[in-house]
């Protein structure tokens, strides 16, 4: 019997191990595109362009920081919503240097949820969060606030972008950020609203999701 569970724990223990080797490359090879495209993005003259490529060097980012989550990970099947989601709007806001600016406020729920459902929930969050920072405050607004939110809400999950900045406008609606954002929605059966008054908010309900 004792025989028996060292063969299993030594297959388990290989497992972990080439997991955790599969996460570190891949998150290496995410790290190859994303230099890649920040040299691209520094020989573009245009700047309508280079913005372009930045953005899609932060896509690669919030996929680079899921697998190096998972491969610090204990559980090596998920990762903890609370810290990916504040670490990844922590460096979105960092690499446009609005640290000091802007004033993020965070109410996320502990949930261990799977690579398959988190990666499209962290490129959602880049993009509601991009949009905050390139379309909801005017240069002189004194005060600039973002307020993020991630909770189980009955046998859903919401996740909630809230800013004091100037509105959504019509024309903000059919950017390509915005398209990608409902693309991604369907891969969570997710319904999407966006509520404009004083600032705007972004409400995400997320019905398709795993726990791990």
């Amino acid at each position: 019997m004792k025989k028996k569970n060292d063969i299993i724990y030594k297959a388990l223990n290989e497992k972990e191990i080439l997991m955790k080797e599969t996460h570190h490359r891949v998150k290496n090879s995410f790290q190859i595109v994303s230099s890649l495209l920040y040299l691209q993005s520094q020989n573009i003259e245009n700047k309508k362009a280079a913005r372009a490529v930045a953005e899609a060097q932060e896509r690669v980012k919030s996929m680079i920081l899921l697998h190096q989550k998972l491969y610090q990970n204990d559980n090596l099947m998920g990762i903890s919503s609370k810290g990916y989601i504040e670490n990844l709007v922590s460096d979105i806001f960092e690499s446009y240097k609005l640290t000091e600016d802007v004033k993020v406020a965070y109410d996320i729920e502990e949930i261990m949820l799977n690579i398959d459902t988190m990666t499209p929930i962290g490129l959602i969050v880049n993009e509601l969060v991009t949009n905050v920072i390139k379309h909801a405050f005017e240069n002189d607004q004194a005060k600039k606030e973002v307020f993020i939110s991630f909770f189980r809400r009955n046998k859903n999950i919401q996740l909630s972008v809230k800013d004091n900045g100037v509105g959504l406008k019509e024309e903000d609606k059919n950017t390509f950020g915005m398209k990608l954002i409902h693309s991604l929605a369907k891969k969570l059966k997710a319904d999407i609203s966006f509520v404009s008054g004083k600032g705007t908010e972004a409400i995400v309900l997320i019905k398709k999701f795993k726990e791990v």
